[in-house]
C-alpha cells in the first residue's frame, strides 16, 4: 500500500512537467509561427516598396527627358528673352551672344529666367569642369555682367524612351546641369545700345 502511494505521487510531478513542457513548447511555437509570419510579410512589403520605387524612378527619367526637351525649346527660351528685353528695355543679344560664344560645343542652354537682380541661366555639360570653366568665362565678361555665380549643379542621365528598358550605364552617359545667378551690367548694355542708336 505504502508502495502504490509513493509511485502515485511520483507520477504526479512527472504528469505537471510534462503538461508544463507542453505548454512551453506550444507557446513556442506560436512565437516562432508569428515572427514567420511577420517576415514573410515585411519581405514582401519591401519588395513591394521597391518595384514602387523602380517605378518612380523610371516615370521621373522619362518626364525629366520630356520637360528638357520642353525647355529646349527655342521658343521658349525667345519668350523668356523677350520679356526681360521688354522689362528692362535692354538689347540682349549681346546677351546672347556672350552665353553662346563662352559655351563648350556640346553644351547646351536649357532655361532663361529672369527677376529685378538679374538673370537665371541652366546649362547643360559634359562634365563638371565645363560648368565652372564657364562661369569663369561668363565672370571676364565685365561689359555684359557684373556679376557670375553658379548657384548650383546636379548630375543626371538623360534617358531617352527607347532607352528605359535596357537602364544605360550612368558612368558613361551622366551630364551636369548647372544653374547660374547673373547680374547684368546694365549701365555698360544701355550705353552699348545707345551708341548702336547713333550709328
Amino acid at each position: 500500500m505504502d508502495q502504490q502511494e509513493t509511485t502515485q505521487r511520483s507520477d504526479k510531478p512527472k504528469s505537471k512537467r510534462n503538461g508544463a513542457v507542453l505548454f512551453a513548447s506550444f507557446i513556442a511555437a506560436i512565437i516562432i509561427l508569428f515572427f514567420g509570419i511577420n517576415y514573410i510579410l515585411v519581405h514582401n512589403d519591401i519588395k513591394d516598396a521597391d518595384k514602387q520605387s523602380e517605378n518612380l524612378s523610371e516615370q521621373i527619367s522619362l518626364l525629366t527627358t520630356n520637360v528638357e526637351k520642353q525647355q529646349r525649346l527655342p521658343e521658349n527660351i525667345l519668350k523668356e528673352a523677350t520679356a526681360f528685353a521688354k522689362e528692362e528695355r535692354l538689347q540682349v543679344t549681346p546677351v546672347f551672344d556672350v552665353l553662346l560664344k563662352e559655351a563648350t560645343d556640346d553644351a547646351a542652354l536649357t532655361g532663361i529666367t529672369f527677376n529685378e537682380s538679374g538673370l537665371q541661366i541652366k546649362m547643360n555639360f559634359s562634365t563638371l569642369q565645363d560648368a565652372t570653366a564657364y562661369e569663369k568665362a561668363l565672370v571676364k565678361n565685365k561689359d555684359i555682367f557684373e556679376n557670375v555665380k553658379m548657384d548650383k549643379v546636379a548630375a543626371y542621365t538623360p534617358v531617352s524612351e527607347d532607352e528605359l528598358a535596357s537602364k544605360p550605364d550612368i558612368a558613361t552617359t551622366a551630364r551636369y546641369q548647372a544653374v547660374y545667378n547673373v547680374t547684368l551690367n546694365k549701365v555698360q548694355l544701355q550705353k552699348a545700345q545707345q551708341k548702336a542708336g547713333k550709328q
